[in-house]
Parts: structure tokens; sequence; C-alpha cells
């Protein structure tokens, strides 16, 4: 039943955000300055207006084994930290500004998922794992 409840949940997400669409440039611009102001209806259109885009990008890690729903979550973070950087003033559409983060977010999950045991990620955590083989292997 847990994979029932899974496509399910996945299908009503993608039911959810059927009525979105794509926002045109200017009208981005405009709610992005609106949200900078501190209108939040305008930073939930816009940040809405680009969901179903992580979706798209989400699929592309499927490959990876992780469950397509946790994909997409962790590719809405992304988005989010995306948006809180996002500067309207520069000639740049979000979603553009927001792909690099949105893969961000995804390749670090995976990374993470992939691996039974996990490696040190931080240079004083691999440091000490370093210290560990060789300690390890110095012992009889």
């Amino acid at each position: 039943m847990g994979s029932l409840g899974s496509v399910t949940a996945l299908e009503a997400y993608r039911h959810s955000l059927a009525g979105v669409s794509p926002l045109k440039a200017e009208e981005e611009r405009e709610l992005a300055a609106r949200w900078r102001a501190g209108d939040e209806r305008a930073g939930r259109k816009i940040i809405e207006a680009s969901l179903p885009f992580v979706i798209t990008i989400a699929a592309e890690y499927r490959r990876w084994g992780a469950p397509l729903e946790d994909l997409i979550q962790q590719g809405n973070l992304g988005l989010l930290k995306a948006a809180m950087r996002f500067e309207p003033s520069r000639d740049c559409r979000l979603i553009t500004y927001a792909v690099y983060w949105i893969r961000a977010e995804i390749r670090e999950y995976v990374v993470r998922a992939y691996r039974l045991v996990r490696i040190g990620g931080s240079k004083g955590e691999r440091r000490a794992l370093r210290a560990y083989r060789r300690t390890r292997e110095e012992m009889p």
C-alpha cells in the first residue's frame, strides 16, 4: 500500500499544479519587486509559477533510485533558496537563476541517499576519516 499512497500523493501534487502557468518576464519582474517590498502574495505567486519546472528537473534524477517525491521536495527547497537570493534588477528570469540551486539540492540529496555509509562531507570530516583509516590499518 505504501507505493500506491506515494503515487496518489504525486498525482495529487501534479494535479494541484495543473492550473499553474509560467509567468511572462515583465510580470515576473514586477512580482519579484513587489515581493522584495514585502508583498508575500507576490512571492507566493512567483514561486508557485516555477513549481512545475522543478518536477521536470527532478525527473532527470530518477535513475539514481531515490523516490521522485523526495527529489521534487528537495528541488522545491532549492527553488526557495534561489527565490530568497533572487535579484529582480538583474536581467535574468527566476527559473534560469534557480536551476543551479534546484539541481544542487537534488544532487546533495541523491549523494546522501546513494551511500549506505556516509562519507565525510566537510574538510574536517574527511580529515577524521583519513586519520581513522590510517590508525586502523596500523593495528595488528
